[in-house]
Order: C-alpha cells, then sequence, then structure tokens
C-alpha cells in the first residue's frame, strides 16, 4: 500500500539457483582418498622377508582398521590415514614389533 487506500501490484518473473556446498570437513569424510598421515615403511636390501613378517602382524593384531590406503613402494610400504594420532599408534605398533631407526 503506498497511500491510503492506492495498491500498487507489479508482476516480476524471478530466477533461483541453489548450490549444494559442503564444508571442507564433511568433504573429508565423504572422500575416501583424502589422508592427513602417512607412515613409511622402508627396507634396504634386497630380502623383504620382514615386510611380510610385518603385513603378516599388522593382519594378526589388526593393526590396520584406521588404514584409508596402503601403497606398495620399490623399498616398502606407505600406509595413509585420516588422523594423525591413528598415525602415531601404528607407528608405536611398527615399533614394538620390528626393528625401527
Amino acid at each position: 500500500e503506498v497511500m491510503a487506500g492506492i495498491v500498487v501490484q507489479q508482476v516480476m518473473t524471478c530466477e533461483l539457483r541453489v548450490n549444494g556446498l559442503q564444508c571442507s570437513v564433511c568433504k573429508k569424510s565423504f572422500t575416501r582418498h583424502t589422508w592427513e598421515s602417512s607412515v613409511q615403511v622402508r627396507q634396504r636390501g634386497d630380502n623383504h622377508r620382514t615386510l611380510l613378517n610385518l603385513e603378516q602382524l599388522v593382519l594378526k593384531h589388526q593393526a590396520h582398521t584406521q588404514l584409508i590406503k596402503v601403497a606398495g613402494t620399490k623399498e616398502g610400504m606407505d600406509f595413509f590415514f585420516t588422523k594423525e594420532r591413528d598415525a602415531q599408534a601404528f607407528v608405536s605398533f611398527v615399533k614394538g614389533v620390528a626393528v625401527v631407526r
């Protein structure tokens, strides 16, 4: 109502666009390949029996429950974790079952 008893009407076309966005924490939780910490295990030399033994111990003691990815390299393995404290727990496990330098 503009003035007493006078009403102004106008027809208008509106376009609405809704973009679905996620916060960075939500993006990380729904993306399986994002990692925050990695543990690199290397063995010098040609004999990789120690790495095979470590792999069996990881499975036996269920130390792999917090892993999101394992990648093999020429001299060892890379273990990827979503949280740094999970990586630190894995490092302490490896120190307990293998000789670490």
